[in-house]
């Protein structure tokens, strides 16, 4: 609530891009910006890349946890999704 006017705002979605980059932060790909912040990363990723297209046949690909299960449709030269953080952890390991 803004304590001046008395209005209190609703939370909203944001706005989400699927974004491919290099590991030097170059940016190959940014897809169209969706406003639904419901919509899953890894639903955007179906609905932009057809998975018959094999796109990323011959790449190396670094995920976040937002795209669990697209090693079961999409076929990688090599996939590395991070583990999730164990509770008393602080370190994130990498899924090899």
């Amino acid at each position: 609530m803004n304590k001046r006017t008395g209005i209190v705002k609703k939370h909203q979605h944001s706005l989400k891009n699927t974004i491919i980059s290099s590991y030097d932060k170059r940016i190959y790909y940014l897809g169209e910006a969706v406003n639904s912040g419901k919509t899953h990363d890894y639903r955007l990723f179906k609905n932009e890349f057809s998975k018959e297209l094999n796109l990323f046949f011959t790449k190396n690909v670094y995920d976040d946890l937002g795209y669990l299960g697209i090693q079961k449709e999409y076929k990688f030269l090599s996939l590395k999704i991070p583990f999730k953080k164990p509770q008393k952890s602080k370190k994130i390991l990498i899924q090899a």
